[in-house]
């Protein structure tokens, strides 16, 4: 039985207040005696408009929690600058559901950028993070993964480094034309670019720069995983690309992140198939593949259709018309890896768990 009764308790505690120096010690240190929403206290049907705050409120504290342990963020003012990127990324998230969810949303979703955060933070009605007295809360995993990015605490450095105009796209913040089946020929992606860099362009080398929209149109949208492509997708997966943070300017190009999200969510989903560990044989790998593939798309599409653009073209097609609309347009088919290549490491911001009774 839930010790506090999500439906009328969880007013007192959504939104959570922004994180700041006045209320770190407090959000650390009561985080176990703040409600917790499992989903054995939500009603099987209905209340879905709960359940996603309730599903916020639950990822907020499990990610708090990762930030206030020193394992992760070592000083006060790197903790702050954790839990301040939790906050944000799981009330992004949770605009996410709530635009996905075809209802009103909820008011704050419908500002941008600071203008959301204050808003959000001026309804927190427990803005000091006080604990819920005599509760003890219980462990509820965020059903997301959240990576706290440390280069954040210079943002306001990084935004003031100097750019060429001679280097910058004409307009980065224009809309790509997505979903079109045109493939770009990229000179020279033998020589793979991803680096650190400072202006918003990725260097090709000979003198060459691309902006992110363009490169992504070498591996998104990926494949359906068949039997012909699947012993690539296992063995060359180190030799695909990743789209780290780290690679994209500092504004700009949001469908190039949903995109770069997107093959980073499906690369690691298919490590994750391909581990023996997980599915064994071909037969199980193949159904494991698939299930992370349409899992990935279909996240994709659900970002899409919360941004008030045009959404990709193969996301307004359903079921079966979706996944070969994809598949049609995928550029690289036969997952092939690119020469000289290592990916870096870029865990999923969200966990997937293969169904084997789909198979």
């Amino acid at each position: 039985m839930c010790k506090i009764d999500p439906k009328d308790q969880l007013k007192p505690y959504f939104p959570p207040a922004r994180p700041s120096v006045e209320n770190l010690s407090a959000l650390c240190s009561n985080g176990g005696s703040r409600p917790r929403y499992p989903e054995s206290c939500i009603p099987p049907l209905g209340h879905a408009y709960f359940r996603r705050k309730a599903t916020a409120v639950n990822r907020v504290e499990a990610w708090f929690s990762q930030c206030c342990q020193r394992d992760v963020a070592k000083e006060d003012q790197q903790i702050l600058c954790c839990v301040k990127q939790a906050w944000e990324t799981a009330l992004s998230q949770f605009c996410t559901d709530e635009f996905s969810a075809m209802t009103i949303a909820y008011g704050c979703c419908k500002k941008k950028d600071e203008e959301r955060w204050s808003c959000f933070d001026k309804k927190a009605p427990n803005p000091s993070y006080q604990p819920h007295a005599g509760y003890t809360a219980p462990s509820v995993p965020s059903d997301m993964i959240f990576t706290w990015e440390p280069s954040t605490l210079n943002s306001a450095d990084q935004l003031m480094v100097p750019y060429s105009p001679s280097k910058i796209p004409s307009n980065p913040n224009s809309k790509p034309k997505r979903g079109t089946g045109k493939k770009i020929i990229h000179h020279g992606l033998d020589k793979h670019p991803f680096q650190h860099f400072n202006s918003q362009f990725i260097p090709l080398g000979g003198g060459q720069n691309i902006d992110p929209d363009v490169l992504l149109e070498s591996s998104f949208p990926p494949a359906q995983p068949s039997l012909t492509n699947l012993n690539a997708i296992c063995l060359h997966g180190s030799g695909r690309d990743r789209y780290p943070a780290s690679i994209f300017p500092p504004s700009g190009y949001a469908y190039a992140r949903r995109a770069g999200n997107a093959v980073n969510r499906l690369e690691a989903w298919f490590s994750q198939c391909c581990n023996e560990d997980v599915a064994r044989g071909n037969r199980e790998i193949l159904c494991c593949a698939k299930q992370a593939w349409e899992a990935a798309l279909s996240q994709f599409c659900t970002e899409e259709f919360s941004t008030m653009t045009m959404a990709h073209e193969c996301c307004e097609r359903k079921g079966e018309d979706r996944w070969n609309c994809f598949t049609k347009q995928a550029p690289n088919p036969f997952y092939k890896s690119l020469p000289g290549y290592l990916a870096p490491v870029v865990p999923a911001d969200r966990m997937f768990t293969w169904d084997p009774n789909t198979c």
